[in-house]
């Protein structure tokens, strides 16, 4: 059963994401405007408006809300949606979904195929590795034992594992 629709500005192409506490929900629309809502009532508490289009899944981790646009900049929010507390260049366009290593390093795909780890709480780059070929896909991260692995997929027609050494 429906319990709540909002006509929005623009389609949505990104998931939305609710804080740790789960007070708050965030909608990104493809337009680049972030609203955040009160989940109690789905009031609109804050928006904010970046100047790229917004395709990939919104991460929010540890108070602080993930945002990759088009436009190839990711940006990281306070809970409050108010000032960003780093910005950083992205190598190409992003529209796959951001994936966490052990709560600290961000692992996020490029277009262009470049596989990046960013800091959660600086926004430094960490490290990269290029795939031979495009890459629209998520990357995702796996755990065996004590290694942790990155997998992603290619325009090569190959999906490719890479070790993680902090």
């Amino acid at each position: 059963k429906q319990w709540y629709q909002r006509r929005v500005r623009a389609p949505i192409f990104s998931s939305p994401v609710a804080s740790k506490d789960e007070t708050h929900i965030f909608v990104a629309m493809v337009s680049g405007l972030i609203v955040k809502l009160y989940a109690k009532d789905l009031t609109v508490e804050r928006t904010v408006s970046l100047s790229g289009l917004i395709y990939s899944n919104l991460l929010f981790h540890q108070g602080n809300l993930f945002v990759v646009s088009h436009d190839r900049v990711m940006t990281c929010f306070p809970k409050t949606l108010t000032t960003p507390v780093w910005s950083r260049q992205t190598s190409d366009k992003v529209s796959s979904a951001p994936a966490l290593i052990h709560d600290k390093t961000i692992v996020l795909t490029s277009s262009n195929g470049v596989v990046s780890l960013v800091s959660t709480t600086t926004g430094q780059c960490l490290g990269s590795y290029s795939l031979p070929g495009q890459s629209f896909s998520s990357p995702r991260v796996c755990y065996v034992g004590r290694q942790v692995f990155i997998v992603a997929g290619c325009r090569d027609n190959f999906f490719y594992v890479l070790k993680y050494d902090p």
